[in-house]
């Protein structure tokens, strides 16, 4: 009986555990890849809009801000979403990337 409980533990858990996107981490290892220093902002907005995330271009800041929703586990009482702030100089290039998660509580 207690191979089973185990079992049943590590099935929950691993369930749990399952994220319905990337870790804030992955995705800041993948933009920073993806768009090195440099690029220029016609591109970031391509690449923002072939990954389908909704964003914005703050011309006052000059910078992109993007949100990526609902990344974390379906079984949480909390929402992960992540926010990217892509910022650019005077000339419209690439000079850093901010990645942030956002925990929500929702209380189900």
């Amino acid at each position: 009986m207690k191979p089973a409980i185990a079992a049943l533990l590590a099935v929950a858990i691993g369930i749990a555990g399952c994220a319905r996107g990337p870790a804030p981490h992955q995705l800041e290892t993948q933009l920073r890849r993806d768009l090195p220093v440099g690029t220029p902002a016609s591109q970031v907005d391509s690449y923002l809009t072939a990954h389908g995330w909704q964003h914005s271009y703050l011309p006052d800041e000059r910078s992109y801000l993007t949100g990526i929703r609902n990344v974390g586990s379906r079984f949480s009482f909390t929402r992960e979403d992540i926010a990217v702030r892509i910022n650019f100089d005077k000339s419209g290039r690439l000079t850093s990337i901010t990645v942030t998660p956002i925990l929500t509580f929702h209380g189900r």
